[in-house]
């Protein structure tokens, strides 16, 4: 049995208590334009003049050019079609203007969408079908879906997501079909379906899936809920032990296999992925700016861990002249945590890593890069998951309150009995 989980629950009362009507997509009179726009009668115009065509209970806005969601649409209708236009952003309340209470299909499709802002369809209460596959969407926020309160049918499909907010799905309790193939996810959380009691059928197939521990709480939730895989079959891609294999006949051996295999490091497509994703997308007016630092790694004794540092550099006239005339260069280094107060451990490149770890190697690392007079500094902590020595704390805590217990049990018996005596 699925429960909602206890974050939901917390944001329905804060939602409730600050907006009710929000909460249950009442909006205020004052808010709602009229379905057909200015004017009256055959005068009205709305998207069939001019972006779409109309057949309705049908609207289709295909290749239109479109930048936003246009409006108004006219009344009655049920089902709208936006796709293969340049729209890139779903706004906030875009679909709030204007009373849309007879759409049940909402399908955005092949467009250039990546930004779900929160609320942005909201509205849209009786919506059961929404289709926002073929976009360029790499990332789902917890309110991205406020609103949809009949959704019944999701589909992401063909994006470019690589992770989803636990929290993704809070507002989605009747949810039966969510489609998920065709993107770059490696991993989900259980947590993101504990608010779809009713969900009957997910599809995960088309992406790059590591199953090792991550994955752990997503095959347990697959083998006790009532959710059934759909095709294509999702299948691993890593670790090399488990590739290929189908999760829908995965085993609690193949995950005991993955774990065992599952070394904590990172693989270096994805690093290097994340690190052009970061340094393309980072802007500063810094001569030299570190544009991508490892976060803090929790590893643990006797594993293998790395960190990886990057930069960007944007000299100057005088720094770019300064640096040909000196033949200067970018360069990064690691500053590790000094053994003692007086000796510092520093290490070139823009990589440290450590093949077997040792209590000793938890800290904080600096990585500094440089071009000519100019540096930059960030900073990532090592914090070592040293499990055997907190175990074996936890049991000499054990042992010892129950020697103090038995120890006081004695101590009062002996009590007793002298004065008896």
């Amino acid at each position: 049995m699925k429960i909602v989980s206890y974050q939901s629950l917390v944001l329905y009362i804060v939602l409730e208590l600050v907006d009710p009507q929000l909460l249950r997509n009442e909006i205020p009179d004052r808010t709602i334009r009229s379905a057909e726009g200015p004017g009256t009668g055959r005068n009205r115009r709305t998207v069939c003049d001019r972006e779409c065509t109309c057949q309705l209970p049908a609207v289709e806005c295909r290749r239109r050019n479109l930048r936003s969601i246009p409006l108004p649409f006219p009344r009655g209708v049920e089902k709208i079609v936006i796709a293969e236009n340049p729209l890139n952003t779903i706004k906030q309340n875009s679909f709030y203007k204007q009373e849309f209470s007879t759409v049940t299909d909402l399908l955005l499709e092949d467009n250039e969408i990546s930004t779900l802002e929160t609320r942005g369809f909201n509205g849209l209460s009786n919506v059961r079908q929404l289709s926002i596959k073929g976009n360029k969407i790499k990332s789902v926020d917890e309110m991205a879906f406020y609103g949809l309160r009949s959704l019944e049918t999701l589909s992401i499909s063909s994006n470019q997501l690589k992770e989803l907010n636990p929290m993704a799905f809070s507002f989605g309790m009747g949810i039966k079909t969510i489609i998920l193939n065709d993107n770059k996810l490696q991993s989900l959380s259980s947590d993101l379906f504990d608010a779809l009691p009713s969900l009957e059928t997910l599809s995960l197939g088309g992406n790059p899936w590591k199953c090792d521990c991550n994955l752990l709480g997503l095959y347990v939730w697959l083998q006790f809920g009532n959710t059934a895989l759909r095709e294509p079959d999702a299948e691993c891609a890593k670790p090399p032990s488990v590739q290929g294999k189908k999760l829908n006949t995965f085993t609690n051996n193949d995950m005991q296999t993955a774990c065992l295999e599952d070394d904590g490091e990172e693989d270096e497509e994805d690093i290097d992925e994340k690190i052009d994703e970061a340094c393309a997308e980072h802007n500063s007016t810094e001569v030299v700016d570190i544009c991508y630092i490892s976060d803090t790694v929790f590893a643990n004794l006797g594993g293998k861990v790395c960190l990886y540092c990057a930069a960007t550099v944007d000299p100057g006239e005088i720094e770019r002249n300064l640096a040909e005339a000196t033949g200067a260069d970018l360069t990064l280094h690691w500053i590790a945590p000094a053994p003692d107060e007086d000796k510092s451990n520093e290490t070139s490149g823009d990589t440290i890593c450590f093949d077997k770890v040792k209590s000793s190697d938890g800290g904080v690392y600096i990585c500094e890069a440089s071009f000519g007079n100019a540096t930059d500094q960030r900073e990532v902590e090592i914090i070592i998951n040293d499990l055997a020595n907190k175990v074996g704390i936890g049991l000499a805590i054990f042992f010892g309150t129950a020697l103090i217990v038995v120890l006081l049990l004695l101590l009062r018996w002996w009590l007793k009995e002298t004065r008896v005596e």
